[in-house]
């Protein structure tokens, strides 16, 4: 008994010896499983595919782990490079080009043993091009996982939903907006939206140049920034966080409901501002209060800002 004891500590030093140098000479390998199908991890892209598609109108895509850019090109084609596994399935049915990722998302488990470059993401990217001069009816985007950036195009009716990845929007002319974001940044530069609703939260909004006309901002957990920005109505309501408004311009007003945050406009031009906090001090123009009402200005064109808990200042 005590012999075979013995031998049993003998065989676990040996396993753990090996076990430390397969570790520190990257000698073990991370695996998951396809199914039930076990294959070893890569974050490798070494697949990628051209596809050849007839003309669209409307642009659908659901992806599970892959960065996406919509933009413009010299024919309507789609492009994919990544793991290929993970690989899309595109087709164009009535006018309305189909994406549609399979393979395994983020959630992979993992067994074996690494102690360097444990966590890597997989840099799987499906780009969409379309021809210059043509407004797509309609986009929807669903995205986990990954970035989205689309660019220079025009679009009548946007929507655009995703988790865990950031949504930028550069050049963009879009008549309908629906967008709704967690856990991953919404960028607008050089862009115009013409209505809708943009929802984010735990992330932020960043506007810098464009116009947002009838916007409504819906943010929980995260800032507010917009730099040269031309409000044509619209409102943004934030649970959290701090709004920063800069070198901006407001047409037919602009309402600010913030429950707890900070306050800041600098160099907005508006007809007035009228400015409320329950609890925190508001500034207008060197003109003070600890809490209560300030208005500035005349009574047309106006800037409501409304703030439960934090600071407003304008100047």
């Amino acid at each position: 008994m005590k012999k075979a004891f013995k031998w049993g500590w003998v065989v676990l030093a040996v396993g753990l010896l090996f076990l430390l140098i397969g570790g520190f000479a990257h000698g073990a390998k991370n695996v998951v499983f396809n199914g039930w199908r076990p294959m070893v991890y890569s974050t490798k892209p070494d697949f990628q595919k051209d596809y050849a598609v007839a003309d669209f109108d409307q642009v659908d895509v659901a992806t599970s782990n892959a960065d996406v850019t919509i933009r413009r090109g010299d024919a309507y084609r789609v492009q994919y490079h990544g793991r290929k596994s993970a690989r899309p399935s595109v087709k164009v049915l009535n006018g309305r080009l189909i994406v549609r990722q399979k393979g395994s998302t983020e959630k992979n488990g993992f067994i074996g043993f690494r102690w360097f470059d444990y966590s890597q993401d997989v840099s799987n990217k499906l780009t969409v091009y379309i021809p210059d001069n043509v407004k797509l009816k309609k986009i929807r985007n669903l995205n986990n996982y990954g970035d989205t950036h689309m660019q220079g195009i025009s679009i009548a009716n946007l929507e655009a939903i995703g988790s865990d990845g950031s949504l930028k929007l550069s050049n963009l002319n879009v008549d309908t907006t629906n967008i709704e974001m967690r856990d991953g940044d919404v960028y607008l530069e050089n862009t115009n939206l013409l209505g809708g609703l943009v929802t984010s939260e735990d992330s932020d909004i960043d506007v810098q140049n464009g116009a947002l006309r009838n916007v409504e901002l819906q943010q929980d957990d995260g800032d507010i920034s917009m730099h040269n920005v031309a409000l044509d109505g619209g409102k943004a309501n934030v649970s959290e966080g701090d709004v920063n408004i800069t070198e901006s311009t407001v047409t037919r007003g602009y309402s600010l409901t913030n429950s707890d945050g900070d306050n800041v406009l600098r160099n907005v031009n508006a007809g007035g501002f009228d400015v409320t906090n329950s609890d925190g001090d508001n500034t207008v123009f060197g003109n003070s209060s600890e809490s209560g009402h300030i208005h500035s200005g005349t009574t047309q064109n106006v800037v409501i800002v409304k703030n439960s808990d934090g600071d407003n200042t304008v100047r």
